[in-house]
């Protein structure tokens, strides 16, 4: 017996397909030129913000294609909770983790941010580097990470996540969307030395984790509130 699949459903499925192949596509010559510089030991630069402006730039020329504008792609504002709850869950949820280990002195001698910062205020105690790098993230450092995230953001959650919604459940929704968002960082993870000190696999395994977690939640975030 064949199943049948509404016309609707159909399209938003191809819609998705080809937004993973565009993605993909868009993304390989600059994975191939990210790993090639950090196999020489150089830094990616500005290749890594054209990495994470392709998901953004295949959502925006899919929906294009598919529908011939952008409505609904999230450019809104969205409701002031919204905002509020975006703005600082990525300070949040790293705290939660991080902010014991640096009070209690654990701090990382690698850490750029944080090495810069002692430099410029050499009299400030490493008690109170910490509030200031975190007033510094939240303001300078946010703006920052919006000009790459966003770049992310418009492909996963712009284009996505509310296309999948039209045609899976919400767990479904988070969970697709999760595994393309973490299998999209593989190839750097892999071959580009972006992941931690420990063993490969560990490093895999974590971040899989967290993207997947915070897939839900942003995911949620996405739906509720009509935003990017």
């Amino acid at each position: 017996m064949t199943h049948f699949v509404p016309a609707d459903a159909r399209r938003t499925k191809n819609s998705i397909i080809v937004y993973i192949v565009l993605t993909a596509a868009l993304s390989s010559s600059f994975y191939l030129l990210v790993i090639h510089r950090s196999s020489a030991g150089r830094s990616p630069g500005l290749l890594i913000l054209g990495l994470m402006w392709c998901p953004g730039v295949a959502g925006l020329l899919t929906r294009l294609g598919f529908q011939r504008n952008l409505r609904g792609h999230g450019f809104g504002g969205g409701q002031t909770k919204y905002q509020f709850a975006s703005y600082w869950t990525p300070l949040v949820y790293p705290s939660i983790v991080y902010v014991p280990f640096w009070l209690a002195g654990y701090f990382d001698p690698k850490n750029r941010t944080l090495d810069a910062l002692m430099h410029r205020l050499p009299q400030l105690p490493h008690a109170a580097a910490l509030p200031v790098l975190f007033l510094f993230l939240a303001t300078v450092g946010m703006l920052g990470s919006c000009l790459s995230a966003l770049g992310e953001e418009l492909g996963w959650r712009g284009f996505l996540v509310p296309q999948l919604a039209k045609v899976t459940s919400y767990p479904r929704v988070a969970l697709i969307s999760g595994a393309i968002w973490a299998l999209w960082h593989y190839p750097l993870i892999l071959f580009a030395g972006y992941h931690g000190a420990g063993p490969l696999w560990y490093s895999i395994a974590c971040f899989t984790v967290m993207v997947l977690g915070l897939s839900f939640l942003f995911a949620w975030m996405r739906l509720k509130s009509g935003s990017v």
